[in-house]
């Protein structure tokens, strides 16, 4: 009998510390995700936010106008983020949709931007993948595969966008979808110790044996 409570115990341990979220809600909802660069910082912006508990969508903009008269000036080059604080560790898993929404016109196919998803310290490389390579044209991973990264407690993650030319008032929208990632239970919360304490009597109904608590 003490075995099989040995062995429950660690099935149930297990099962506490690899709890899997779906959709954007607890600790991943959607107000717990930041885009960076934050507004004002440079012509880079993320507006026309909507969210639900099953997709995050906004759009990227380069704020700076396009001037016809001078059309290499206003050019956006560099690096973005949209990303949250992982609550625990294992793999994070979502369904990404982009395009190119808006340039100006004679502008259309000069702008390159790739996104990838990453996890950690994005200077190391360590932990980048790439999703598309140029959005101009439209990208995503709906029918086919979604983008599985592994994460850890207390790390960054998310999208990067990695921006080499973009056109002044070009929009690029962006759609998160099918969200799920694991996040680390409190064995401390009432419910999981009531489910113990539960359990534990149940297996010694099972047996003639004594459960002793030392305070």
């Amino acid at each position: 009998m003490k075995k099989c409570i040995l062995i429950f115990t660690l099935c149930l341990t297990g099962q506490l510390n690899a709890a899997i979220i779906h959709d954007f809600v607890g600790p991943y909802k959607a107000s717990n995700w930041e885009f960076w660069p934050p507004d004002g910082f440079n012509a880079l912006t993320a507006t026309h936010f909507y969210t639900s508990k099953h997709a995050i969508g906004f759009d990227v903009i380069n704020t700076n106008t396009f001037d016809s008269n001078n059309p290499t000036v206003g050019w956006f080059g560099g690096l973005a983020t949209f990303s949250t604080v992982a609550k625990g560790s294992g793999i994070a898993s979502f369904d990404i949709i982009a395009g190119h929404i808006m340039s100006p016109a004679g502008t259309s196919g000069d702008s390159n931007i790739s996104i990838m998803a990453f996890a950690g310290d994005i200077s190391t490389g360590s932990n980048i993948q790439l999703i598309c390579s140029s959005v101009d044209f439209g990208c995503g991973t709906i029918p086919v595969d979604p983008i599985e990264i592994p994460i850890s407690t207390g790390e960054e993650f998310g999208l990067m966008f990695l921006i080499g030319n973009m056109a002044p008032g070009f929009v690029l929208g962006v759609e998160l979808r099918n969200f799920s990632a694991p996040v680390s239970i409190a064995v401390s919360e009432p419910h999981i110790l009531s489910l113990i304490v539960v359990s534990l009597m149940l297996l010694a109904s099972f047996g003639n044996f004594r459960i002793k608590i030392n305070l």
